[in-house]
C-alpha cells in the first residue's frame, strides 16, 4: 500500500512541476518574442487615391523611452499592398524581402531616446478596391508595434 501512495504522490508532484515549468517557459517566450517594442509609431497616408495615382505612405517611428532602441525592419502586409506597386522606399533599406505574406524593409536603425526616424513609401494605386492591412515596426528581436491602415483605390 505504501508503494501505491509513493507512486501517486510522485505522479502528482511531477505533473504540477512539469505544468509550472511549461507556464514559466511560455511566459519567457511571450516576454521575449511577443512583447511589443517601445516604439511610438504613426502612419500617414491618404484615405483614397485614383488608380494610377502615385502617393506617399509615411511611417514615423520614434523612441519615447530613456534607452536606445533599434528599428530592425518595417513589415507591410500583402492585404494592404496587393492594391499597390512600391515605386521607392526612402531612406533606402539595407535589404528587402517580399515574402511570407508581407513586404519587409530592413533598416537596423539605432534610435536614441527621443529620436524620430521617418520612412516613406512611394506607392502607385494599381487595383481598384479597399485595401486594409497591418504595418509592423520591429526590433531585431522581433518585438513589434502594429498599426493598421486602409486605403481605397478608385477605378476612375
Amino acid at each position: 500500500m505504501r508503494t501505491k501512495q509513493t507512486v501517486l504522490v510522485t505522479i502528482v508532484v511531477t505533473f504540477f512541476t512539469t505544468s509550472a515549468l511549461w507556464i514559466a517557459g511560455l511566459f519567457l517566450l511571450y516576454s521575449h518574442f511577443i512583447q511589443s517594442a517601445d516604439f511610438a509609431v504613426s502612419i500617414a497616408a491618404p484615405d483614397e487615391v485614383a488608380r494610377g495615382e502615385v502617393f506617399t505612405l509615411s511611417v514615423e517611428v520614434s523612441n519615447p523611452s530613456d534607452q536606445p532602441i533599434v528599428l530592425g525592419s518595417i513589415d507591410i502586409y500583402d492585404s494592404l499592398l496587393d492594391g499597390f506597386e512600391i515605386l521607392a522606399i526612402n531612406p533606402q533599406p539595407t535589404d528587402t524581402d517580399p515574402g511570407f505574406g508581407f513586404h519587409t524593409a530592413y533598416f537596423s536603425k539605432a534610435l536614441r531616446p527621443g529620436e524620430i526616424f521617418k520612412v516613406t513609401y512611394d506607392l502607385k494605386g494599381i487595383k481598384p478596391g479597399l485595401w486594409i492591412g497591418d504595418i509592423d515596426s520591429c526590433t531585431p528581436q522581433e518585438q513589434f508595434v502594429t498599426n493598421s491602415t486602409a486605403i481605397m483605390v478608385r477605378g476612375d
